[in-house]
């Protein structure tokens, strides 16, 4: 297969690059070794509705005996990894740190993915709320 058309490929490079000559944000500049001080990921108010009504749909099928049973460890943090993906996808496209509810649905839609044994659980999720 050729590829003509670098462009796509070319802006996503050039976006690597501009983010990894960004100054670390150290917790003290002259103390390095002090750490970092992150930047703190804040959720719109839609996006909280969203990530809480995740929440709790994972929770209620998690347990002895319910659907999630035999991966609870990573189900228990399918939330957590839904709000990690949102940020970085954000951050990525325009270095925003608040989250509205179109990033946090593609949060919710990678979590529910990138785990092999729930795969599509997010999925399932997103398509019976909307």
């Amino acid at each position: 297969m050729k590829v003509d058309d670098l462009s796509e490929i070319s802006s996503f490079s050039g976006r690597v690059r501009a983010l990894l000559k960004q100054p670390l944000p150290y917790a003290d500049p002259a103390h390095h070794r002090d750490g970092l001080k992150p930047a703190v990921v804040k959720l719109s108010e839609d996006a909280a509705s969203l990530w809480e009504q995740f929440y709790n749909h994972v929770e209620a099928r998690v347990g002895t005996g319910r659907e999630y049973d035999e991966v609870v460890g990573i189900a228990n943090k399918a939330p957590e990894h839904a709000t990690r993906l949102a940020a970085t996808i954000a951050f990525f496209n325009t270095g925003e740190m608040t989250l509205g509810y179109e990033r946090m649905s593609s949060g919710v839609v990678l979590a529910g993915y990138q785990e092999t044994p729930v795969r599509g659980y997010a999925a399932a999720f997103l398509i019976s709320t909307s």
